[in-house]
C-alpha cells in the first residue's frame, strides 16, 4: 500500500508538470488547426477566433484554456507539499489558477460584444500570482523534496531543473506582458 501511495504521489507531481507543459502546446495546436495566429499569451486564446473580422464568434481554444487551467488549479489545491510553506504557496497558486480560468482577460479590440472588461484586471493579477507562486515553490521549496532522493546525481539534475523552471515561471509572464 505504501509503495502505491508513493507512486501515486509522484505520478500526480508528474501529471501537474505535464499539464503545465502541455497547456501552451494544446492552445498552439488548436490555434494552428483553426487558422488562429500566435497569441501574445495563453490567456489570449480565450478570445481568439478566425478570421478576426468575422461576425461569427467561435472561440475554439476557450474550453481547453478554461478546463485545463481550472483543473490544474484544483489539483494544486489538493496536492500536499512537504512543508506548510509549500502547501500555502500551492493553495495560493491553485486558487489563482481557478480565478484566472473563471475571470476572462480584457477583450481584444477586434472582439466587440464579446464580454465585459469590468474585472479583466483580476485575471491579470491572478495569472501573475499563479506563475509567481509556482516560481517561489520551484526556488524555495525544493530542498525538502530533493532531500528524499538518494542519488546525488539525480538530486543535482532536479535542482538545476527546478531553477530553470523557476526562471521560466518568472520570465514568461513578463514576456507575455511585453508582447
Amino acid at each position: 500500500l505504501q509503495k502505491r501511495i508513493i507512486a501515486t504521489y509522484f505520478w500526480v507531481r508528474r501529471g501537474l508538470f505535464l499539464v503545465g507543459l502541455t497547456l501552451p502546446l494544446i492552445l498552439l495546436g488548436i490555434g494552428w488547426w483553426n487558422h488562429i495566429h500566435l497569441q501574445g499569451s495563453m490567456s489570449a486564446y480565450y478570445f481568439a477566433f478566425d478570421p478576426p473580422d468575422s461576425q461569427l464568434r467561435v472561440f475554439p481554444a476557450r474550453a481547453a484554456f478554461v478546463g485545463i487551467t481550472f483543473t490544474g488549479g484544483i489539483l494544486f489545491m489538493l496536492y500536499r507539499g512537504f512543508t506548510n510553506r509549500e502547501n500555502w504557496l500551492l493553495n495560493f497558486a491553485g486558487f489563482a489558477a481557478v480565478v484566472a480560468a473563471l475571470v476572462p482577460m480584457e477583450t481584444p479590440a477586434n472582439c466587440t460584444n464579446c464580454g465585459s472588461n469590468t474585472f479583466s484586471n483580476v485575471h491579470e493579477v491572478a495569472g501573475l500570482v499563479l506563475f509567481g507562486s509556482l516560481g517561489v515553490v520551484a526556488l524555495l521549496c525544493t530542498n525538502e523534496t530533493l532531500a528524499k532522493l538518494r542519488n546525488s546525481a539525480e538530486r543535482k539534475w532536479f535542482r538545476i531543473a527546478y531553477i530553470v523552471i523557476a526562471i521560466l515561471l518568472f520570465l514568461l509572464p513578463l514576456a507575455a506582458v511585453v508582447m
